[in-house]
């Protein structure tokens, strides 16, 4: 089955060209198709399985800008005394 094609583009790179989707022909997978169907399935699970367990990007920055101004405000009571 082919999905697109590879175009190579004016400034010297290649470019995957997907064709029209969805096909004019459905799509029909042979035994192997199917088993790299559900072995790519599999896969993405895991890998949504694995960015559940990453940090929050954004909780993280929030905590390491609490702890410096709490750094800061501990620092301005030391100059002050």
């Amino acid at each position: 089955m082919i999905i697109g094609n590879s175009v190579k583009q004016p400034s010297g790179y290649f470019a995957f060209i997907p064709n029209k989707f969805p096909p004019e022909q459905p799509i029909v997978l042979d035994a192997k198709g199917l088993q790299l169907n559900s072995k790519a399935n599999f896969m993405l699970g895991k890998l949504d399985g694995i960015f559940q367990l990453l940090p929050d990007l954004d909780f993280l920055s929030l905590c390491t800008y609490e702890k410096k101004l709490l750094d800061l405000v501990a620092l301005k009571e030391q100059i002050q005394r």
